[in-house]
């Protein structure tokens, strides 16, 4: 199974957008002479920028659902108690008990982080298509655990919100990069052809 990460942590989406900006600059100048001068630069502007742009997670939160498990957890023997060097705290019984949360969308973009932050966001395994919260309880009665899950699951709700805004903002400057630069492909191109000719 995957280790939890901290969501909406890793990487700001400005490195992102560089990365992508990097790639289609290079698809563009791969692209064959002949074939970019006879299309449409509108048309082939569109059709990159709606492959290349960021697909922002969607919950499916009807979907959301637990499965349990026997686990373990150490515990503090309790105040005034000194541990030995090696000594961690007693191992007693506990529950595991894991939300699986899906979604549609770039499972890479729960790393991002936003430009807006401070809010409370869980660790979480990220698989294909499933968000995993995992809560480890000895004794706590369910609606404590449900209530720390609806805050976390919030802050989740709050970064993806914040993070549109700044992938929109991404979105619309390669829009106007990719047609920009297209047109200086085929300008050199045209110029090339004239030079020859």
């Amino acid at each position: 199974m995957n280790k939890p990460l901290v969501l909406f942590n890793s990487v700001m989406p400005s490195s992102l957008s560089a990365t992508r900006d990097a790639e289609v600059h290079k698809e563009i100048q791969a692209y064959d002479a002949d074939m970019l001068l006879a299309t449409d630069v509108g048309a082939l502007s569109r059709y990159l920028i709606e492959r290349h742009r960021f697909d922002l997670p969607r919950l499916r939160e009807d979907e959301i659902c637990i499965t349990k498990e026997e686990t373990t957890v150490r515990k503090s023997r309790g105040l005034g108690y000194i541990a030995g060097p090696t000594e961690l705290g007693v191992v007693v019984q506990a529950t595991s008990i894991t939300y699986h949360v899906p979604f549609d969308g770039d499972r890479l973009l729960f790393r991002a982080q936003p430009s807006t932050y401070g809010y409370s966001i869980p660790d979480a395994v990220i698989a294909d298509g499933e968000l995993m919260i995992t809560y480890k309880r000895t004794s706590e009665p369910a609606e404590t655990l449900k209530a720390e899950f609806e805050r976390d699951l919030n802050g989740i709700r709050t970064a993806l919100t914040y993070l549109a805004g700044d992938l929109a903002r991404e979105d619309a400057r390669f829009s106007t990069n990719v047609a920009g630069w297209i047109e200086q492909r085929r300008s050199a191109l045209t110029s090339a052809n004239a030079l020859v000719n």
